[in-house]
């Protein structure tokens, strides 16, 4: 457990985990057939950003293959601790996850300190969203208006914590349906049947036949 723990804590801060090589894309990870890129109007008042750039720039991070030495340095340490003290404070982290073992959690919605910062929020606000640097796609959503910049949201199962992020870029396929590409600033979106409809600019778009990262990072 706590070699697990150690490798994902790594992870958030760019050690120990390894990217998908140069020119590989994740498994069936290819354009939808015939889709044509569409033009977007900035949404107004919703600003792009990258806020994990500081964790994914070249040189801080290397390769580990076997998970069983992929040990923390004191130095890591002192790095993930000011990142999550930093990050929890200026981003005013709350508890997302509505239960927890399968009961409601009565610290839902409350503000996190930084020393109540467990494993679970981690990954929510840093480990998954750091690891796709290049957005997902989310692939079959229902046609309608977008625009660059739009907040995008999926509510999952209720321990996970609702995905977020902010819309980049829309591809239109033949058959009517929707590719849009998501900068993921929170949490985890899913093609998966369990998982709520994907939202856009706070309208439905249905949940997405596939969703994936053409670029990603894993500390598995």
């Amino acid at each position: 457990l706590r070699l697990a723990f150690a490798s994902a804590l790594a992870a958030a801060v760019g050690v120990g985990f390894s990217p998908t090589p140069e020119g590989e894309e994740d498994e069936d990870a290819a354009a939808a057939p015939g889709a044509v890129p569409v033009e977007l109007e900035d949404a107004p008042g919703i600003a792009l950003s990258a806020p994990f750039a500081d964790l994914q720039r070249e040189g801080n991070g290397c390769v580990v293959e076997r998970p069983e030495r992929r040990a923390m340095s004191l130095g890591q340490l002192r790095q993930l601790r000011d990142t999550v003290v930093s990050r929890c404070i200026a981003e005013t982290w709350t508890d997302p996850f509505q239960k927890t073992f399968g009961l409601p959690n009565p610290s839902y919605g409350q503000n996190l300190k930084p020393e109540d910062v467990n494993l679970y929020h981690l990954n929510y606000y840093l480990i998954c969203p750091a690891c796709v640097p290049g957005g997902v796609r989310l692939e079959g959503l229902a046609e309608g208006d977008y625009a660059k910049g739009m907040a995008v949201t999926q509510r999952c199962r209720s321990y996970e914590g609702e995905a977020q992020g902010v819309l980049k870029s829309v591809e239109r396929s033949p058959d009517g349906t929707v590719t849009a590409t998501v900068e993921v600033s929170r949490g985890t979106f899913s093609d998966d049947s369990r998982c709520g409809e994907v939202f856009v600019g706070g309208v439905a778009r249905g949940l997405p036949r596939r969703a994936w990262a053409r670029k990603s990072w894993n500390f598995m």
